[in-house]
């Protein structure tokens, strides 16, 4: 029944999709019926697509913004510190400290950081720098901290703490529609909202952060960027390390890769998106309650994402997965009388549909290797990196065993590029084992 409920509704779409398309959502939906906890998205996803047939083609067209992404491209308008309420609605920021549990969301201020009013909107940014007194060491340089899809600058509270005590200075942000950073050009609620968060954005935003605080070349030490946080580090380094116009740029020294977003496995709803991204995008703008199956699919994805004891086949760091699951369910809205978190559906969407998309992975995969291979933009060498991948052996959201041949290949081609095992860890290291990810990492930035 299932199946010839998909068929027929399927059936009704022909006029609109063609014979590969109809045969390429049907593969899709048919192995989402192995696992039933996909099965509801991809009836809903179905059933959406019908009621596609009611809203004219032209709705469904994606409006091109107007957004620069040029490599050389400068902030549309001058960098500066803004208050909560110029970057939000005050109903947008109460939902915010609500979802996050930071207060009765009565307040006008968020709970750490400042915000940047930077070329694609706002970002929250903490700037920490060693305490001369408590600090082993002074003025050893700033180290960026970029977390990954679905999280936020507070994931790396412990380890910004730990790096500070080492003589570090560093730097934490979140990503647009993520914590408390917005997206914003001067569109509508729509055109805000839904955003084809490519890589070159997530650079700018970088950039921009860097420009802002001040940043000399040499002060930056390296980034440490967890899963798609790794993509914007490796993005990051490709740009400056080009031999293009404008001013001449130096890469980040260093880049510690953890579980690095360049191979994936995937629920339906994703899976469907990296088929038909500017379809589903277009669907879910113009139908937003379905926006929850972005939130149920990374729920979904959450469930495997911490390491699970290969004999037992339970879940090692069981507190720390029920910590982080509580924090997703008040974020997407499963919680009683909280709402979900105003923009990070859409974000999520966003970057999975134009950063992470499976198709792109091959060349994300080549812009890695083009960084570890880049000798200098001139002949003194600064666009030379060095290069550690620090992954879990039991990650199988970026997953380890199908994959570690080849990256070990490459650790073997290159000597500026390592990989490190760490046993016993899944895909969420920072929310694991926090204390054992920077004690793999500091002699790796601490070497000169």
């Amino acid at each position: 029944a299932p199946i010839l409920h998909r068929y027929l509704t399927f059936k009704m779409l022909s006029p609109i999709i063609t014979t590969a398309q109809l045969k390429a959502i049907m593969k899709l939906l048919f192995n989402s019926m192995l696992d039933n906890r996909s099965g509801k998205e991809a009836v809903l996803i179905t059933t959406a697509l019908t009621l596609g047939l009611l809203i004219p083609a032209s709705a469904f067209a994606l409006r091109k913004k107007s957004i620069t992404t040029n490599t050389r491209a400068t902030p549309l308008l001058p960098l500066e510190e803004v208050k909560p309420l110029e970057a939000f609605t005050r109903k947008e920021l109460s939902t915010i400290l609500i979802a996050y549990d930071n207060n009765d969301g009565g307040g006008d201020s968020i709970p750490e950081g400042k915000l940047l009013r930077d070329r694609h909107g706002f970002t929250r940014y903490v700037l920490e720098k060693p305490d001369s007194s408590g600090a082993r060491g002074k003025g050893k340089g700033l180290i960026v901290l970029i977390h990954g899809l679905g999280t936020s600058l507070e994931m790396f509270k412990d380890l910004s703490d730990k790096f500070i005590k080492e003589g570090y200075s560093v730097l934490r942000y979140d990503f647009y529609g993520h914590g408390y950073s917005k997206y914003w050009n001067g569109g509508d609620d729509n055109d805000d909202l839904f955003v084809e968060y490519s890589t070159d954005i997530l650079v700018d935003q970088l950039e921009d952060l860097l420009e802002y605080i001040d940043v000399d070349d040499d002060e930056l030490v390296g980034i440490v960027g967890h899963s798609t946080g790794g993509l914007a580090a490796i993005a990051f380094n490709d740009r400056r390390g080009r031999k293009e116009g404008g001013p001449k740029r130096k890469v980040a020294p260093k880049l510690c890769l953890a579980c690095p977003a360049l191979y994936s496995k995937k629920p339906i709803v994703a899976r469907i998106a990296d088929r038909f991204p500017n379809a589903l995008t277009s669907l879910l703008k113009n139908v937003r309650p379905l926006l929850f199956t972005v939130g149920d699919s990374y729920l979904e994805a959450g469930e495997t994402a911490f390491g699970k004891d290969p004999q037992t086949n339970k879940v090692i760091y069981k507190k720390e997965e029920e910590q982080v699951l509580q924090r997703n369910l008040r974020l997407f809205g499963k919680v009683r009388g909280v709402k979900k978190h105003p923009l990070l559906e859409a974000a999520i969407l966003g970057i999975n549909c134009f950063s992470l998309r499976e198709d792109l992975q091959p060349g994300l995969r080549k812009m890695l290797l083009n960084v570890l291979q880049n000798k200098g933009t001139g002949t003194d060498g600064d666009a030379k990196c060095n290069v550690q991948w620090v992954w879990g052996n039991l990650d199988v959201t970026v997953p380890y065993k199908e994959n570690i041949q080849e990256v070990e290949t490459w650790a073997m081609n290159n000597d500026n590029f390592d990989v490190k095992t760490l046993d016993r860890i899944g895909h969420e290291m920072f929310f694991e084992n926090s204390s054992l990810v920077f004690e793999s990492i500091l002699p790796f930035f601490n070497e000169e």
